[in-house]
């Protein structure tokens, strides 16, 4: 199935006493963030970032194509209308209540993702690495779209900080881990995009003035699926 669900959810439908819908309300658990990053030869990423490409917008994410991305695989694997498969969730946003802001912001996220998947790094002394100066203006443009400031950006993905005793050691990244840290930032960017999605769909869907009026509920649980 090449439209499995990559993460389980329960739906709660809402109803009043006469048995009209009031709203749902969505829980969300064990997202595959994993596949953000890496997919096996036969499977892709999640359609959304194949979607992205035909925003409007693409070339002022700094988008170009897709199988120039290390996080995307297997671009051709599957046949699928991605101009309409784009407008079909746009219009879906819409029509939940996303405001333009909102989906611009979604936009951001998902290219800042696969731009920090083009991230790579330079030995400095020893085993230690930075980013590359190749890269450099690339986090800078990440960081602009993310609105975090670059430094502190770029510190997170050379090297962590701890305090002991009020002293703050650093210890700087191996290739290894460097690459292993920015994939867990990326992973951990589309997860808490994914869980602020499902929030605004549950604010939109159940007005909380319609709480007080929940007669019912039927839950639907949706499981994990597998593609193979």
């Amino acid at each position: 199935n090449d439209n499995s669900s990559r993460f389980g959810k329960y739906t709660e439908i809402m109803f009043d006493t006469n048995g009209h819908a009031l709203g749902a309300n969505i829980s969300e658990y064990l997202l595959e963030k994993s596949r953000v990053v890496s997919q096996r030869l036969d499977e892709q990423n999640f359609h959304i970032f194949y979607y992205v490409f035909r925003a409007p917008e693409a070339a002022d994410l700094g988008l170009g194509q897709p199988d120039e991305y290390n996080y995307m695989s297997n671009i051709d694997g599957v046949d699928y209308d991605n101009d309409a498969m784009y407008q079909e969730v746009i219009g879906a946003m819409y029509d939940v209540g996303f405001t333009q802001e909102q989906q611009d912001q979604v936009h951001k996220l998902l290219a800042s993702i696969l731009h920090l998947g083009q991230v790579d790094f330079k030995r400095s002394h020893g085993d230690a690495v930075v980013v590359s100066d190749e890269a450099a203006e690339l986090v800078e443009f990440i960081s602009m779209m993310l609105d975090v400031d670059t430094e502190a950006f770029r510190a997170a993905l050379e090297y962590t900080e701890n305090i002991t005793r009020g002293e703050v050691i650093k210890k700087r990244f191996n290739a290894e881990h460097a690459e292993d840290n920015r994939d867990a930032t990326a992973k951990s960017i589309y997860g808490r995009m994914f869980s602020w999605l499902i929030l605004q769909i549950n604010n939109l869907l159940t007005p909380k003035k319609q709480q007080g009026r929940v007669k019912n509920t039927i839950g639907i649980l949706d499981i994990f699926g597998f593609e193979n």
